[in-house]
């Protein structure tokens, strides 16, 4: 009788064990889905930051050439 419910804890250990197993691998699954939803997001914003610093840049580039052509033509 006692070996019939040591076996029977045994079981019912087994299969704690696997649910407590499955439900950590769904949520390392999740978890990494989240990792990668906010690192796409974050290369995103790096590459709109980047290509607002180049126009920012190409005004500054235009408006500096405007002057110099300015003080050209007005020593001429």
């Amino acid at each position: 009788m006692t070996a019939s419910l040591k076996n029977r804890d045994k079981e019912r250990m087994k299969q704690n064990v696997e649910k407590k197993v499955d439900e950590l691998k769904k949520t390392a699954g999740e978890a990494d889905d989240d990792s990668e939803q906010k690192l796409v997001e974050d290369q995103k914003k790096t590459v709109a930051g980047e290509e607002s610093q180049k126009t920012a840049d190409e005004k500054m580039e235009n408006s500096a050439g405007e002057v110099i052509e300015q003080h050209v033509m007005e020593e001429v």
